[in-house]
């Protein structure tokens, strides 16, 4: 009986040792491992940047005229002046695919009136003939009709740089362009604090403009000399624009405000 007894107990203590020593060989087996034994984590999908993060549909969008990135920029630079304008007002939309930007079709529009040196003497020579005839061709205006991207891009993919394609026209003649631009796309969404960040497009530009291509001839005020000893013949252009989704933009107020002074109401009789 004792016999069995002992036998009964070593049964006992070899199983349970058996028992922890298959433990651990489970525990790993239950890791990924590599050569594709166990279990194997699925891989994260990359996070979408820039255009991809878009919506693949036809969008509009328009100049955000409160952002304080719009901005156009003119520098002159002549052996005997450098002369800077520059605006932060300018209007305008485009209608693109985020994902097909090469079918964009749009417009942006500049009012001399807004363009400004700081001289305002000069501000009124440059507006009127013989140099820019403003009150004929009030504006300076870039129609595009398509995009062509750079065969290299910048890293990341968080920007897109090419050419947007169209029509400059100022001073009455209108030629054909390619403007090097780069362009960003900000989703919307809540951004830091809670705020709301609105959907939009940002785009920067630098190009040169020659003065002869459009008719623009002027002369030195008191001088007979041309233009191109007091100007430069090409004058170079920045330019930074926002533009936020249309459904975005803030509707207009079409309500009219009353005019003049709002009639103070009769103190009635106490009596």
């Amino acid at each position: 009986m004792k016999h069995l007894q002992n036998q009964s107990f070593w049964r006992w203590a070899f199983c349970l040792a058996g028992a922890m020593l298959a433990l651990p060989c489970v525990t790993l087996l239950a890791q990924p491992v590599p050569g594709g034994m166990g279990f194997v984590e699925k891989p994260k999908e990359p996070v979408k940047v820039g255009f991809e993060a878009a919506p693949d549909e036809s969008l509009e969008y328009v100049v955000d005229a409160g952002s304080k990135r719009n901005e156009v920029v003119f520098v002159s630079r002549a052996p005997k002046e450098t002369i800077k304008g520059q605006t932060k007002k300018l209007s305008g939309h485009l209608s693109l695919n985020p994902h097909s930007i090469g079918e964009v079709k749009g417009v942006f529009e500049v009012d001399w009136n807004d363009l400004s040196t700081g001289k305002p003497i000069m501000d009124e020579h440059m507006r009127d003939e013989p140099w820019v005839n403003s009150k004929s061709h009030p504006k300076i205006v870039f129609n595009v009709t398509g995009f062509e991207a750079a065969e290299k891009q910048p890293e990341g993919g968080k920007v897109l740089k090419g050419k947007l394609i169209g029509t400059f026209a100022m001073n009455g003649r209108e030629n054909p362009v390619q403007i090097p631009v780069t362009l960003a796309y900000v989703p919307g969404g809540e951004g830091k604090k809670g705020k709301k960040v609105k959907e939009a497009l940002g785009i920067k530009a630098a190009f040169s403009v020659a003065l002869a291509d459009y008719g623009i001839k002027g002369k030195v005020m008191g001088d007979k000399k041309t233009v191109g000893t007091a100007v430069a013949e090409k004058q170079k252009i920045t330019v930074s624009v926002f533009l936020a989704r249309g459904a975005d933009m803030p509707a207009k107020d079409t309500t009219k405000k009353a005019s003049g002074k709002s009639k103070s109401k009769k103190k009635s009789n106490p009596a």
